[in-house]
């Protein structure tokens, strides 16, 4: 693919927040993009407002302009979408997202984050860094951030700063120079069939990096621990208290978390973003920056600034005593990290949780884990599981069933099929001083800008 030769772009699933980032790279180097999605949301009005051509409802072959000259697929599109197979049928070159993205910025030197949490928060701060830092990376997150104006950037810079995702071995597709591995724990086991196979696909991709190459790791988890045997690129090893840098004093005041950097290099950090997690996300960004050279000084001004990406405890408003807070949690470890840090964050407050369930295959999955994962909310309202196009078979669990689990551990759990009802619900039971969490990777996050709009109204009345 000589993309300097391509100008007119077509992009199949264009609202997903790498896919967008996509069509806002395209634009900014002069291409005419053309997008299609199901849906009209944040991210495909954003596209529209750059100049890109959104065309939002089913997907359809006539959707495919005649004289385009490339399409590009998120990898959730199954092979029989009508505008892929069109693309085929009349020799478009197409190319799913991550097979485009290895091919986006030749020449640059990349940098992967991957892992199964925390991928996306500390691949904005490791991107964030390095344009403190003066270095002018091309960037291309899951995850809208602020400083980004979306979710990618380009630049003049060397390095290309990438979140590699592993569902469906996405980043197989990548040759990074530099790797970051957060985590790697049991999901997308509609497309793994273990645990250990997920832990050889993160294998592979370290095999990937040369011997002149830096891998960053979580020396705390035995997955990654197993992932990098073998490895024949520097390692560093990074946790909380122990590794070759670690974090330690971890304490709270004034809504903000202070911690020391120990070992290689030691210096202090301030996060404005709560939980323990994100000073584990931090710690590994720090340790990809220094491993690039750039200034532990840098580093830390550059950190305590950080304000976080979109739906990583995200707060939509205070209205009247009550804090909304959307969070793209869907599995449970992050579930429990996130209500852990709310909890923190918020110690006197009643915590509402909204959860939509991610998938069927996931709930039935990791069932029992979803089960234990919410004690540290007052209140889990369930809501009905959102469906993944393509993603879905036959279920042996519904979202009744999660909460009729859940409340034996919990009283205060209910079941509210449809986000309309749940948001009713909510908002006529929640009282000041309460915290509402909106909390899923479907379509929840409506239910958060309808619990503003909800409350809002309520004080004008």
């Amino acid at each position: 693919m000589n993309s300097q030769q391509i100008n007119k772009y077509h992009l199949i699933g264009v609202g997903g927040s790498g896919m967008s980032g996509v069509a806002q790279i395209l634009i900014a180097l002069g291409k005419h993009v053309r997008g299609t999605d199901l849906y009209a949301a944040e991210n495909t009005n954003r596209i529209v407002s750059l100049g890109g051509d959104i065309r939002i409802g089913p997907h359809k072959a006539e959707n495919v302009e005649i004289d385009t000259q490339c399409v590009v697929f998120s990898n959730a599109i199954t092979p029989d979408n009508p505008e892929l197979q069109y693309s085929r049928k009349k020799s478009i070159p197409a190319y799913s997202y991550p097979e485009f993205v290895a091919q986006l910025f030749a020449g640059k030197i990349p940098i992967v984050i991957a892992g199964t949490h925390g991928k996306s928060t500390t691949a904005a701060m490791v991107a964030k860094i390095f344009i403190d830092a003066g270095l002018d990376p091309c960037v291309l997150i899951g995850a809208n951030a602020p400083f980004l104006s979306g979710s990618s950037r380009v630049g003049s810079g060397k390095h290309f700063i990438l979140e590699g995702d592993e569902y469906r071995a996405a980043f197989l597709h990548y040759a990074p120079i530099g790797l970051c591995i957060t985590n790697i724990e049991r999901d997308h086991l509609d497309f793994y069939q273990n645990e250990q196979s997920i832990v050889e696909t993160f294998r592979t991709m370290v095999q990937k990096v040369p011997p002149e190459g830096i891998i960053v790791a979580n020396i705390l988890d035995k997955n990654v621990v197993q992932a990098l045997q073998g490895v024949h690129a520097k390692i560093i090893h990074f946790g909380i208290e122990y590794g070759d840098l670690y974090a330690t004093h971890i304490h709270r005041r004034d809504n903000q978390t202070y911690f020391s950097v120990k070992g290689k290099e030691n210096f202090d950090i301030i996060l404005l973003i709560p939980g323990l997690h994100n000073v584990s996300n931090a710690l590994a960004a720090a340790a990809v920056a220094i491993s690039f050279g750039i200034d532990t000084h840098i580093i830390a001004s550059s950190l305590s600034n950080f304000t976080g990406i979109g739906r990583r405890f995200e707060i939509k408003g205070s209205i009247n005593g009550i804090t909304i807070i959307d969070d793209y949690a869907h599995h449970p470890t992050e579930i429990k990290a996130t209500l852990r840090a709310a909890r923190q964050h918020f110690p006197d407050k009643t915590i509402w949780c909204i959860f939509q369930p991610h998938s069927g295959n996931r709930t039935d999955t990791l069932f029992d884990d979803f089960v234990r994962s919410f004690n540290d909310c007052d209140h889990c309202v369930v809501t009905d599981i959102f469906k993944v196009a393509g993603r879905e078979g036959m279920t042996a669990h519904t979202s009744n069933d999660l909460v009729e689990s859940i409340r034996k551990l919990k009283t205060h759990t209910y079941y509210k099929p449809g986000l309309e009802n749940a948001v009713q619900f909510v908002c006529e039971k929640a009282k000041p001083e309460s915290v509402i969490i909106t909390m899923g990777a479907g379509s929840i996050t409506q239910a958060s800008e309808a619990i503003v709009r909800r409350l809002q109204a309520t004080l004008k009345m």
